[in-house]
């Protein structure tokens, strides 16, 4: 495969004075050689990917990828929250605004490095085997990715940093990958 770097400037808050610079995001896209297909595959990304990597939406090229609407609410949870944590959240939260001004997030809008993104709030009557809690977020997310693998063509991967919530996808079925 054939690797193209891309560069976009995307704009957030440096700091909590309310400063705003712009910092270039790398866009590393590989394109199929004429020796096969590309494959599209469907990311369900879990509220820590974000909170490590606030412009992780960008990494998984020209896939879809989808966020549980239990992300948003964690985001918006952690947002006032101190250090990194929050700064990440609010940065995360100011990159899915500008994404909102293009589009609905709800039916699905192109990423600036490709693929898309959409929120899904769906899934709710998927069931999970005996003991996994419906309150819990990590369960949330676990049945939107269920829901989605059972419903699409397209390959259903979660991406958590949670070790626990990537036992509990093999338990039902999931694929599961850590964001490096």
């Amino acid at each position: 495969m054939e690797s193209h770097i891309y560069f976009t400037n995307i704009r957030y808050d440096a700091n909590r004075k309310g400063k705003s610079t712009y910092h270039p995001i790398r866009c590393l896209r590989n394109q199929p050689s004429g020796e096969g297909i590309f494959m599209q595959k469907i990311y369900v990304l879990d509220t820590n990917v974000l909170i490590q990597s606030p412009y992780a939406l960008q990494s998984f090229e020209d896939n879809h990828v989808v966020l549980p609407l239990a992300v948003l609410e964690e985001l918006d949870g952690l947002k006032n929250a101190d250090g990194e944590t929050g700064a990440n959240a609010r940065q995360a939260i100011r990159f899915l605004e500008s994404l909102r001004k293009a589009g609905n997030l709800t039916d699905g809008v192109k990423l600036p490095c490709g693929g898309t993104l959409r929120l899904e709030t769906n899934f709710v009557d998927v069931e999970l085997p005996e003991g996994f809690p419906d309150r819990k977020n990590d369960n949330r997310i676990l049945k939107v990715a269920l829901g989605l693998s059972r419903e699409a063509r397209e390959k259903v991967i979660l991406v958590t940093k949670d070790i626990v919530v990537r036992i509990k996808a093999q338990m039902t079925g999931i694929d599961a990958e850590d964001f490096t």
